[in-house]
């Protein structure tokens, strides 16, 4: 097709390439406006995202936890410290570890929890080799907020769900502070708490 033609053509055909244009025009305006909102609302939403993760660490930098540390301490009792402190912290605030003190048979390392009582071991005791962490009061008790699936399993009417649900619990709500917020786990009504309330701790 020659100059002649085309122009001839383009001359006859003015209104189709107006309307062509205006199309592919409206098309490109469309599209351009939606992946902007696209990026807005995914900036948006990861906004959202970093702003509960750093409310979620700022709640648990200020929560405060109690525990009761006892045996050989200089003033055994009730300590506070924040979430996240370590079983060396807490010997510190209970005026430090007593000349009988066996150290070496607890883990000065471990991060206390809320309402756990801890024993701190004199020399004179017979303790089992390798022991490694304090000597907790209820010795032979499954930790809810330490046991891994397998563990939770092993008691009476739970299952591997169950397991998972106590787990994904525990998770959301920074650890059990009380044996009786089981009864808030999915699957878990009064007659399954009833069999295995005297099985478990959480410490």
């Amino acid at each position: 097709m020659d100059k002649t033609r085309i122009k001839y053509w383009i001359k006859n055909n003015k209104l189709t390439l107006l309307l062509v244009f205006i199309i592919t025009s409206i098309i490109l305006i469309y599209y351009a406006s939606s992946f902007q909102s696209l990026i807005k609302n995914r900036g948006d939403q990861e906004g959202r995202v970093m702003q509960q993760e750093e409310i979620e660490t700022l709640e648990k930098a200020e929560k405060k936890i109690i525990v009761h540390i006892s045996g050989e301490v200089v003033n055994p009792g009730i300590v506070e410290l924040d979430y996240g402190q370590r079983l060396y912290e807490a010997i510190e605030i209970a005026g430090g570890s007593t000349e009988e003190a066996d150290i070496g048979q607890v883990n000065l390392a471990m991060i206390v929890e809320d309402q756990q009582k801890i024993v701190i071991p004199s020399m004179n005791e017979m303790t089992p080799d390798g022991r490694s962490i304090a000597i907790p009061e209820n010795e032979g008790k499954i930790n809810i907020n330490t046991a891994d699936k397998t563990k939770l399993m092993e008691l009476p009417r739970v299952g591997e769900v169950t397991a998972e649900s106590i787990i994904q619990y525990r998770e959301e709500n920074y650890g059990f502070k009380n044996i009786e917020e089981l009864k808030n786990v999915p699957r878990i009504g009064d007659v399954t708490y009833e069999g295995l309330k005297d099985q478990v701790c959480c410490y």
